[in-house]
């Protein structure tokens, strides 16, 4: 049933009442997938050798962080980085993961950088030693990441900088929580249904969650009414925007879930909060 020069069209049907996915094509005559700012998307790696992305910036998109989160398996890769057009890897580069500025698993090119281009094209190479499942993720620092609901994820916030993140909630559904946990230094949260960039100025709730020490804000199914009226509703759905700074001397490192009904994800090294009854079992899956 192949068909050379047509298009294919895809459908997605959902047995949730909830779900968020990222769907990709792929072919061997285009091995490069465009990433999309802020949408996490999970790859599977095949150990020595490269998978490779690519993500256009608008003028004025600012500092641009592409991050590797480990799901499954052996989680030694390397992220190589060009804005040159040229294809990157382990010889030819810009920016590299273990660079001195940044961690084994994150890239930030910085806007005052010398190679930084404005309204170009980076390419992404990743090479993994071993086979494993990950999570990548690339973000402009005015972007937003998008928070797949029940599966916690380990950012970073630079110094005097703030991070953003939203997650799209059924405001006739279940109570949502934010839970995050700091593991290098205090966070400062500003959560809003109203602006994609909430601040201490403009938010619906502020939040401090001190090192080390789960946090939860919770969202009972009055609460979830009241900050999702309907004219913040897009489909029937509302979105929950986060913002995350720190006033620690160096950057912070922190894991953020958001959470809706009884479903969740564990991943492993990264603590969560959770509670259940008994008469709701809260359920978790393992890779």
């Amino acid at each position: 049933n192949f068909c050379s020069g047509c298009t294919y069209y895809v459908g997605v049907h959902s047995f949730a009442e909830n779900c968020t996915v990222a769907v990709t094509a792929t072919s061997d005559a285009l091995r490069t997938i465009s990433l999309v700012n802020g949408l996490p998307l999970k790859q599977s790696l095949v150990g020595g050798e490269y998978r490779y992305f690519e993500i256009a910036l608008a003028d004025g998109a600012g500092d641009l962080t592409v991050a590797i989160q480990p799901e499954a398996g052996d989680s030694d890769v390397d992220i190589f980085v060009t804005a040159d057009g040229s294809q990157p890897s382990s010889t030819q580069y810009q920016w590299k993961s273990d660079a001195r500025h940044d961690s084994e698993d994150q890239v930030t090119v910085r806007a005052q950088d010398s190679a930084y281009c404005s309204a170009c094209t980076y390419r992404v190479a990743v090479f993994a030693t071993h086979t494993s499942t990950v999570t990548i993720v690339a973000t402009t620092s005015t972007g937003t990441t998008l928070l797949p609901l029940g599966l916690p994820s380990e950012q970073r916030v630079p110094v005097g900088a703030t991070v953003y993140f939203n997650a799209v909630l059924n405001p006739e559904g279940d109570p949502a929580d934010v839970t995050v946990v700091p593991l290098r230094a205090p966070i400062h949260m500003a959560l809003s249904t109203l602006t994609s960039q909430p601040s201490d100025d403009f938010h619906k709730a502020l939040v401090d969650a001190p090192l080390g020490e789960p946090t939860r804000f919770q969202l009972d199914r009055a609460k979830l009414r009241q900050w999702c009226p309907t004219e913040v509703q897009m489909n029937g759905m509302c979105s929950l925007y986060i913002a995350v700074s720190t006033t620690a001397a160096d950057e912070a490192s922190f894991s953020i879930s958001v959470n809706q009904g009884s479903g969740g994800v564990l991943i492993p090294g990264l603590p969560q909060l959770s509670s259940a009854d008994p008469a709701r079992p809260r359920l978790f899956t393992l890779s």
